[in-house]
């Protein structure tokens, strides 16, 4: 049965989610328990808490997030999973880290030195190493330097329990090379190590990464937005991705407007011909962006622009002639096919993570099968 929607509304699906990670693991030639799901931002702005359970009954076992408060929501749905900590928590927090079984990233030898002197002695807490190879944000350089002997001295520390290395791609869906060398540099790193005897499970698969190198690679991967529908970059080849989530909105109002009035803070639009304007119950308040405004979103399978500024609690749209609209009706924002959030955030001057994961509480989350 059709949902009613009385108020902005995210109807998420069950089935594109675990299809959607299913897919990414073949295509990666892995299995499920071999892949951190990303589920940071409040999952891409779907719901960590659920997706997380929904994606633990196709049989995956290892999440990422990018802070404690996420990986405490995370463990609470999911007692005996793994959870990686993508960016540093505060060390004061450990104790948190310990209690919550968490997996922190480690980028320095002084950041390591700092939780440590936090450990009791009788426990070790599950650490990554963090390897840069060219994005330039966390983890040890390796780009003009070899931080082997770093990375060897905080893994001698008993205190600490390194349970993985990784490093993070800037640009793998670019053409030249240079993907190709940060995953170099970081193979060079790992080889170091396995000689002077530290081994440990690597991973650098982003979204982009993994369709771009397949199997290659593995033996385990981090996919993001394409979790969630997403191919972010077009060129590569789709394994099949489907939009989890439709934003939706409530049609408020329908009004016949007459040439020469406006729509909107500033009067930024005016009609030129006699035009039905349909009002919407989603703003800026709900992470809908302003820069929206002259993007096209979906009403009863046919797209309608949207018209003077978007508001904090309000959208217009445009309604072409002969098309039935009344209040109670709702119009769908993107989520039909991935090229509708495609093309309405880069209207925006945005991107489909910023517009996903910028959602506010105030969207109502609706789990549809």
């Amino acid at each position: 049965m059709e949902q009613r929607i009385t108020e902005a509304t995210a109807l998420l699906s069950t089935a594109a989610l675990q299809n959607n990670f299913l897919r990414l693991t073949r295509a990666a030639d892995v299995a499920p328990e071999n892949a951190f799901a990303l589920v940071k931002a409040n999952a891409y702005g779907h719901g960590a808490r659920e997706v997380a359970l929904r994606l633990a009954a196709v049989g995956a076992r290892r999440f990422a997030v990018a802070r404690l408060s996420e990986a405490i929501e995370v463990r609470e749905a999911i007692p005996d999973c793994e959870i990686l900590i993508l960016a540093p928590t505060n060390p004061c927090l450990t104790s948190d880290l310990l209690a919550g079984d968490f997996t922190q990233v480690v980028n320095s030898t002084e950041y390591a030195d700092e939780l440590a002197a936090r450990v009791p002695c009788d426990k070790r807490l599950k650490i990554t190493f963090a390897v840069d190879t060219g994005m330039g944000r966390l983890g040890f350089p390796a780009v003009s330097g070899d931080p082997t002997e770093e990375i060897l001295a905080v893994a001698k520390n008993g205190r600490l329990l390194p349970t993985s290395i990784y490093t993070h791609i800037p640009d793998a869906d670019v053409d030249g090379g240079l993907a190709e060398k940060s995953i170099g540099i970081f193979r060079g790193v790992l080889n170091e190590l396995a000689a002077r005897g530290l081994s440990l499970p690597a991973h650098f698969a982003n979204s982009v990464s993994i369709l771009r190198f397949g199997a290659a690679a593995q033996p385990i991967i981090r996919p993001g937005i394409s979790l969630y529908g997403y191919n972010p970059a077009p060129h590569l080849p789709d394994p099949g991705l489907v939009p989890v989530m439709r934003l939706c909105a409530p049609i408020l109002q329908v009004r016949r407007f007459a040439p020469g009035e406006t729509v909107g803070y500033y009067r930024t639009y005016r009609i030129d011909k006699p035009t039905r304007i349909a009002l919407l119950g989603i703003g800026y308040a709900d992470g809908f962006l302003r820069s929206c405004s002259g993007g096209l979103v979906t009403v009863g399978g046919v797209k309608c622009p949207l018209v003077g500024r978007i508001s904090m609690d309000l959208s217009s749209i445009a309604l072409p002639d002969g098309l039935a609209v009344k209040p109670g009706d709702h119009a769908v924002l993107f989520g039909d096919e991935q090229a509708d959030l495609i093309a309405l955030s880069a209207h925006a001057g945005s991107i489909p993570y910023e517009m996903l994961a910028g959602l506010t509480a105030r969207v109502k989350r609706v789990w549809v099968d």
